[in-house]
Order: structure tokens, then sequence, then C-alpha cells
């Protein structure tokens, strides 16, 4: 699981880099103009012209014309109108998003790759979350009571490794929980503010 997590963010970063070289035309008043009068015919077709103006950007300036033919046509779409914001603001200000030469693109790709390698080996093979209500009851008596409601998350590693986190006690958050290494470490506390000649059951 953590290899196929690897290789699905490094072949994500590497699309990156070779989508930078093949940088799309931007689009012109007149093609998004063009757009604008098909999305009023098919508006399945918004998708496609907000995804158009992300990826090229625009080449026009955004007069109040265009911001009302927009909302005449798109029936006041919010997303479309806010991405076309985002372009024009892209369009005044080229230098805030120019994105990184190649070689500091493929320098910025093999110093993620390498983190994202040595992350992977550091993560759990995987993490549960254990709901564990536990019960007291004085010695000899088994007449059990509540004594409180635990959230423990559990990370296991295939070396054999577990770590343990209270998360909360009684729907109670714990603030930063340290790991530890065995359940009598995670709810030593808990026991031992239990009552004397008790015994609890988790």
């Amino acid at each position: 699981m953590k290899k196929i997590i690897s290789v699905i963010f490094i072949l994500f970063l590497t699309s990156f880099v070779f989508a930078q070289g093949n940088a799309p035309k931007t689009l012109s008043q007149t093609e998004y103009v063009k757009m604008l009068y098909d999305l009023q015919k098919n508006p399945g077709k918004k998708d496609d012209l907000v995804e158009a103006i992300r990826k090229r950007g625009i080449s026009f300036e955004l007069t109040d014309g265009l911001r009302g033919l927009t909302r005449t046509k798109s029936k006041n779409d919010n997303e479309l109108q806010r991405t076309l914001e985002e372009a024009n603001r892209r369009r005044q200000n080229p230098t805030a998003i120019k994105l990184p030469s190649e070689k500091e693109a493929t320098e910025i790709l093999e110093k993620t790759r390498a983190n994202t390698l040595a992350a992977v080996e550091e993560m759990p093979d995987f993490v549960v979350k254990q709901l564990i209500s536990r019960s007291l009851a004085y010695a000899g008596t088994n007449n059990f009571r509540n004594l409180d409601r635990l959230i423990v998350a559990v990370s296991y590693r295939s070396s054999g490794q577990e770590e343990y986190k209270l998360l909360s006690r009684n729907g109670v958050l714990e603030n930063n929980p340290k790991p530890k290494q065995t359940y009598s470490e995670v709810f030593g506390d808990c026991i031992d503010n239990a009552a004397g000649g008790a015994s609890v059951f988790g």
C-alpha cells in the first residue's frame, strides 16, 4: 500500500513537470465568448470551460461587459465567475504565478521523490481506531459498573512494531497524545486512579 501511494505521487509530479513544456495557448476573448454561447445551449459543458480557463488562462482584459455576459450565459454560475476572476488576476500579475524552469522543476521532483520515499518507509502499514469501554468492580463482587469509554489509535508495521495513542476519554479529546508501545502505558494512569482493591475490565 505504501509503495502504491509513493508511485502515484511521483507519477503525478512527473506529469506536472512534463506539462510545463506543453503549455496550451491562452484563451482569447473570441474563443471564450464562443464557449460561453455554447455553454448556454449545453450547460453540461461548464466543466470543460472552467478547466480550459484554469489550464490555459486568458489573454484578454476582463471588463464589466464580459462579466455581465458571463453571468447571463452561465445563469449566474458562481464557480465559473470565480474561475474567470482568478484567471484575470493571474493575467494581471503573471510573475506571481510563473512556473519554475524545467531544470528547477526537475530538481524539485528529485527532492520530492527522495523525501516521499523516505516518508513512506516511516509510515505504518495501517492505522485503526479501537473503541474500548471499561468497567470496574470491587474484588470478588463481580458487580461491574462503567468506568470510562476510550478511543485508541493503533498503528502497525510489518516489522512487528505497534504503537498506541489515546485519542479521547469519555468523548473528551486528548491534547497532543504521545505514542506508547503497550496498552499498559496507555491505560496506566486510568488504572492507577481506580479505587483500591478494585479490578478493571476492558
